[in-house]
């Protein structure tokens, strides 16, 4: 296989490498416009404390860049339908572009009309103005509270160019208004006085964020009226690098449209996502084929038979009339002698022609709809041996095959249908089925997603993606998928069941299982663990941990089979190779232990548990120096471990014993390395084994005499004497 179908179903590698490329683009696209906002704002004055970021400095800048952005996008995607694979797929992008394209040249051009009629910025800017306010101030009296204000937001989007002040009534010509301006708690400038009938404008600073405070004092005999307005405006920007930007824009997308264009109505016959395909289907043809048998076929419709076509019967060529003579007047003759009679000619057996690939086709339907799947199979065969692309027989072939465990050959069915129609949703379907019989689950969710761009909303589709996240243990992902099945078919039960089974909490729910485990309720861990194996059929954690429930009940087969079960699907599974393993051991198979001991440490080296039950097994043996071994990686990996250590020394000391023992052997005549090594063997390993041994347990051991047992028992066992033999 090599690749995943995501990589080869969307149309190649070039394909796969342009998006590659396209998304490494705009992510320096980004990278870049992020810099260079960065840069702008900090040329603006942007900052953090108080709250400043211009939008004058940066909107320049991300228009363009965005421009950019849209342009490089449209770039890319006339490469895609370039190396597209499928007309169909080509179809969809070119339409998808120019509607994206249609819509730019539609939002642009509303844009830029409604910003640069005059109107437009005169009437935002008369409702940003505070209209003028009028106030009466005292005699030698200060403005309470006086005038206080920001120059503009934080974005420098509303701003405040002018604050005009004007007296309109005062007690004699020569009374006059100070006014004092604070921008940031410093003055600005000398006061200023203002008299009857006058009117002064305050300039803003825009620059930067800044609080302004205006001060008013009445230094007159009388009371003095006054007004003052604070004029606002827009950034000027808006009306003027939004418009021009917007009509690019608009510019740029009505050239990628009428480029598009002639692409479209190229690529529109071959799809069956066009119109003119729509409307051949709406006369009666199908979008998805749908097939039929050429003869009843028994048993009912059946899979196969849908997805298996008949061929269109031939007429029989008209043949033009044979002209008859005309009949010839009969004149008396004399008959003839009579002759003898004829033998018939001996008959000649004539073979029947083949069947046709149609006729073929239709009995393996016939036989698959009732079961029969290695007859059909054979059938199929046999069409594909007349038509080797016919693609209804691949396809069911290789539903054939996926129905009796053939997996692989089933594949290779779907793969070679593929290879001449990549796009065939039916091989798509097929091949997912053989992923989830492989428990090959991340394939099937990547197979569903691209079967889903070409046909999306599909039930069937979108519950083999539940199923596929839901035993991956997504279930919140595979709940979005039930349900959007759910949509397309209302109420279905099998649904509505699987929507609630991923409602359920299995962590929850596992966890309690283990700890009823480990408390020694037995009975209720393993009905946990039955629970959560409902729901999850192939949850490994669950079948492991009820398989220790098992062993603990005393069902040592039970739990076996659990194993066997986690194993078949994860060889490697490190729990349940280390728990078949203790079975095994406490069963005495000491050698289908240590096997699999062996395949843990193959396939979790760095696991120290694993490095002592493999110790013990070979202990167990008699194989000290392999056990102290094993121990000693442990110990390389858990330096800290006593047990382990306590273990080694017991063994070393077992083996001095055993040397000293066998020193005391050679003392006795007749015993050498072989016999020493045969009643160790034989079980005899220190001086007690000895003192305890009988004369008829001694002459079991290979090469051992009566005359040499009894020598051994008279060495061992001074009190008691054998009856020796010659």
């Amino acid at each position: 296989m090599g690749t995943s179908y995501l990589d080869r179903l969307e149309g190649g590698y070039q394909l796969l490498k342009i998006r590659r490329i396209r998304a490494w683009a705009f992510a320096a696209l980004i990278m870049a416009a992020s810099a260079l906002v960065a840069f702008s704002l900090a040329a603006g004055g942007a900052s953090a404390k108080p709250l400043y970021m211009p939008l004058s400095a940066f909107l320049p800048v991300l228009l363009i860049l965005f421009l950019v952005g849209v342009v490089l996008w449209m770039f890319f995607r006339n490469l895609e339908v370039r190396y597209a694979k499928k007309d169909g797929q080509r179809y969809l992008m070119v339409k998808g572009a120019m509607n994206r394209a249609m819509w730019t040249i539609v939002v642009g051009a509303v844009l830029a009309i409604v910003l640069l009629i005059p109107a437009t910025q005169a009437a935002i800017n008369d409702s940003l103005s505070v209209p003028a306010e009028t106030r009466v101030l005292q005699a030698n009296a200060d403005l309470v509270p006086p005038l206080k204000f920001e120059n503009q937001d934080f974005l420098g989007l509303t701003r405040c160019r002018f604050v005009i002040v004007a007296v309109t009534a005062a007690p004699n010509p020569g009374s006059a208004l100070t006014v004092t301006v604070y921008k940031n708690g410093v003055r600005e400038g000398a006061p200023r006085t203002i008299t009857r009938g006058n009117s002064v404008p305050f300039a803003i600073d825009t620059s930067g964020l800044y609080e302004y405070i205006l001060e008013f004092h009445n230094s007159s005999p009388g009371a003095i009226t006054f007004t003052y307005s604070v004029q606002r405006d827009i950034m000027p920007d808006l009306f003027v690098v939004v418009p021009a930007v917007a009509i690019v824009f608009v510019i740029a997308s009505a050239l990628y449209f009428v480029y598009l264009r002639p692409q479209r109505e190229k690529y529109e016959k071959a799809s069956i996502y066009s119109a003119e395909y729509r409307a051949r289907v709406d006369e009666g043809e199908r979008l998805y084929t749908e097939y039929q048998l050429t003869r009843a076929v028994p048993g009912g419709s059946s899979e196969a038979a849908r997805v298996a076509a008949s061929e269109p019967a031939t007429p029989p060529s008209s043949l033009p009339p044979i002209p008859v003579p005309e009949p010839a007047v009969a004149h008396p003759v004399t008959p003839p002698a009579p002759l003898p009679p004829e033998v018939p000619p001996p008959s000649i057996a004539v073979e029947a022609p083949p069947p046709s690939a149609a006729d073929a086709f239709a009995e393996g339907a016939s036989l698959f709809s009732q079961g029969r799947y290695e007859e059909a199979i054979a059938r199929f065969d046999d069409v594909l041996r007349q038509e080797p692309r016919m693609t209804r027989a691949l396809l069911a072939k290789g539903n054939a095959l996926l129905r009796i465990g053939q997996s692989e050959e089933a594949l290779r069915s779907f793969d070679e249908v593929l290879s001449f129609d990549r796009g065939n949703l039916d091989a798509l379907l097929g091949t997912a089925g053989v992923y989830a019989a492989q428990h090959r689950w991340r394939d099937v969710v990547d197979l569903a997603d691209t079967y889903l761009m070409i046909r999306p909303g599909d039930p069937d589709m979108l519950t083999q993606r539940g199923d596929a996240l839901l035993a991956l243990g997504k279930r919140p992902d595979a709940q979005i998928s039930y349900e959007a099945a759910l949509l397309k078919r209302p109420g279905d039960p099998v649904l509505v069941g699987k929507i609630e089974s991923t409602k359920v909490d299995i962590a929850s729910l596992q966890s309690k299982a283990l700890i009823a485990s480990a408390s020694g309720n037995l009975e209720q861990a393993m009905a946990l663990f039955e629970e959560i194996l409902k729901l999850e059929p192939d949850n490994a954690n669950a079948l492991v941990g009820k398989s220790v429930s098992l062993r603990r009940a005393g069902r040592v087969d039970d739990a076996l089979v659990c194993l066997d079960q986690v194993l078949v699907r994860q060889p490697g599974h490190g729990g349940a190779l280390l728990n078949k393993g203790r079975i095994l051991e406490e069963r005495g198979d000491l050698d289908d232990a240590l096997e699999a001991y062996d395949k843990l440490i193959e396939q979790s080296p760095g696991d120290p548990d694993a490095w002592v039950a493999q110790g013990d097994v070979l202990a167990k043996m008699t194989r000290e120096e392999d056990a102290v071994k094993s121990y000693n990686e442990a110990l390389k990996i858990s330096p800290s471990d006593e047990d382990t250590r306590a273990k080694i020394k017991e063994l070393e000391k077992a083996q001095e014993v055993e040397t000293e023992l066998l020193q005391e052997l050679f003392q006795i005549r007749g015993i050498g390395p072989a016999k020493a090594r045969a009643l160790r063997d034989a079980g005899f390993r220190n001086r007690e084994d000895f003192k305890k041994a009988t004369e008829e347990a001694l002459l079991k051991v290979h090469g051992v005499s009566r005359r040499l047992a009894a020598d051994i028992m008279s060495h061992f066992q001074p009190g008691k004497t054998a009856d020796a033999q010659p």
